[in-house]
């Protein structure tokens, strides 16, 4: 809808404006909820005590990123002055978002994950609803869009209020965690957060100033679809971050992993078939180019999804260094490899530059996995029909309560 209404290079503009704030906002947060989810789930460390100290420096990081993101704008831009103008009215979401992100990992290692399902739903009716009601008015535009962008990014934390008012009845100053526990395992995990973030987004922040609105709009349509099977492999691999921190299991581990595979594969296949056909009636013919781009993102987060739920993995046993190094040879990667191909090949330069570089990233990860615990790869990788007949069950299982 945003594309049919926008067009290729008011789509383009539209990501231009947008992904400033979900790459920064992720950057910002210093690997903080990833401490908060690991001293509350293994070091036993108060909830509420953890959440006031992490908050804290995360509300320090919104506010550093909120006016770097004033300044650096019109750059970022590409010199439009419409789109910093909308730069500049999402950062007010910095702050909003990363104090939400210190309670989001409270609920994770609580294992609230009916809460953080909830946020997520919220989330998605928040930006979707708003934009089906003004596509079907035809008062889609940019500013409307953006406006329901940055909504969609501060409210639905509002659904962590009531847990933390608990959390904060029953808090045990005798288990108070100390701000160093919190930045010494945020601080080796930052490493690879940021890494992560500039190999999932600096792609889309770099479409602009190398390729123009009309690559990065049509970058943007193929990273929309391609990314749908992400939703699956970043839900399994937020679960058996929390579940690994408390509970190390190295069979079940496997089976997860195996099975994030199977689901990914699940959704794409089906996608990727039907996507010849299905971008340019979803986005219009002018996105006609957005398909092979859109094909090779899709194949990427699905043979990637084992290395996802590896990198949580050396994350729960305490050494997310060795994850960050992974990414950070990873998104160096990705970014020599988009400078080589985006100026001459566009949108599927870019999405090249991802396969490959997510591809090495879990690769390292999947072998640091190996030789630092009794998991081998096979066990990681190998699909068993019993996997197949495990996520089927899991999934009917799902489907019966909800009805």
């Amino acid at each position: 809808m945003l594309a049919r209404s926008l067009g290729v290079d008011g789509r383009g503009q539209f990501a231009a404006a947008t992904v400033p704030l979900l790459l920064v906002t992720s950057v910002a947060t210093l690997g903080l909820p990833e401490a908060t989810v690991y001293v509350v789930a293994r070091l036993r460390r108060d909830a509420w005590h953890t959440f006031r100290a992490s908050a804290t420096l995360l509300s320090v990081a919104g506010a550093i990123s909120t006016l770097i993101l004033v300044v650096l704008a019109p750059t970022l831009a590409d010199g439009d002055d419409r789109t910093a103008l909308l730069i500049r009215l999402l950062a007010l979401g910095c702050i909003p978002a990363l104090v939400a992100a210190a309670a989001r990992a409270i609920a994770a290692a609580r294992q609230d994950w009916h809460r953080v399902n909830t946020e997520s739903y919220l989330a998605t009716v928040l930006r979707n609803v708003p934009i089906i009601i003004l596509f079907c008015f035809d008062k889609l535009s940019l500013v409307p869009a953006t406006v329901i962008i940055l909504a969609s990014t501060v409210l639905p934390g509002l659904i962590y209020v009531p847990m933390m008012r608990l959390v904060a009845r029953f808090r045990d100053r005798s288990a108070a965690v100390r701000t160093r526990e919190l930045v010494d395992y945020g601080s080796r995990t930052w490493v690879g957060t940021f890494a992560g973030i500039a190999l999932a987004r600096v792609d889309q922040v770099m479409m602009a100033p190398l390729a123009g609105l009309h690559q990065t709009g049509l970058y943007a349509a193929a990273v929309t679809i391609g990314e749908v099977p992400l939703l699956i492999s970043s839900a399994v691999r937020d679960v058996f971050f929390s579940r690994h921190s408390a509970e190390p299991d190295l069979g079940t581990l496997a089976k997860g992993s195996r099975c994030a595979l199977v689901a990914t594969m699940s959704i794409g296949v089906p996608i990727g078939l039907a996507l010849p056909v299905l971008l340019p009636l979803l986005f219009g013919g002018g996105f006609t180019g957005a398909v092979l781009p859109a094909e090779i993102i899709l194949v990427s987060a699905v043979i990637n999804a084992p290395g996802s739920v590896a990198g949580a993995a050396l994350m729960a046993q305490g050494n997310p260094g060795r994850r960050g190094l992974a990414l950070t040879f990873s998104s160096v990667l990705n970014i020599v490899l988009i400078v080589a191909l985006v100026p001459s090949i566009g949108a599927t330069g870019a999405a090249l530059a991802t396969i490959i570089a997510s591809t090495a990233a879990s690769v390292i990860v999947l072998r640091m996995l190996v030789t630092t615990t009794a998991i081998t790869t096979r066990q990681m990788l190998l699909v068993s029909p019993a996997d197949v007949r495990a996520l089927r069950d899991s999934a009917t299982s799902v489907l019966s309560r909800r009805r």
